[in-house]
């Protein structure tokens, strides 16, 4: 082979050869990049997790209120019905159901009546209070994270820079 033809060859040879430093950086850079492109989707996934779950949360709060108000209306039914009894039974043993024993007696079945249907519709109230609390929790949490990945995403990037430089 003539001289020419080994000169051309080392030649190309230097051209296409990479300094170790060269790839070094390059393969910290990439790593850095990866790092932070990994950093971002983990938060973002947090962020939806926690959106999925206040998402649940506030449904489960909307139904907890419905319950209440469901088991509101058949308390208040079963105490007409029991009302209804009560003077029905007080006619046919001859007590006049306006007398002051049984009016007495009916006021403060009808009081205490009321009384438990209003508790449980302030245990209904509360439930759901609690679940809406808990999906603006939910919410912060995901947006926390999600800045959280940012943070991590932009250290990383940092440090890959930082160890290029050296």
């Amino acid at each position: 082979m003539s001289n020419r033809g080994i000169a051309w060859r080392r030649s190309f040879h230097e051209r296409v050869t990479f300094d170790g430093a060269v790839v070094a950086a390059i393969a910290t850079a990439a790593s850095a990049a990866l790092s932070a492109a990994g950093a971002i989707q983990q938060g973002e996934a947090s962020r939806k997790a926690a959106d999925h779950q206040a998402a649940v949360a506030e449904n489960n709060a909307l139904a907890a209120r419905q319950q209440a108000e469901a088991d509101e209306r058949q308390q208040r039914a079963t105490t007409r019905r029991r009302a209804a009894a009560q003077r029905t039974r007080a006619a046919t043993s001859g007590v006049l159901p306006d007398e002051a024993a049984p009016l007495f007696v009916n006021l403060d079945a009808s009081e205490q009546a009321e009384i438990e249907a209003l508790n449980i519709r302030r245990a209904g109230e509360l439930r759901s209070d609690d679940l809406r609390s808990q999906a603006a929790l939910r919410r912060y949490q995901g947006a926390a994270a999600e800045r959280a990945g940012h943070l991590r995403a932009g250290t990383s990037l940092l440090d890959g820079v930082s160890r290029v430089a050296r």
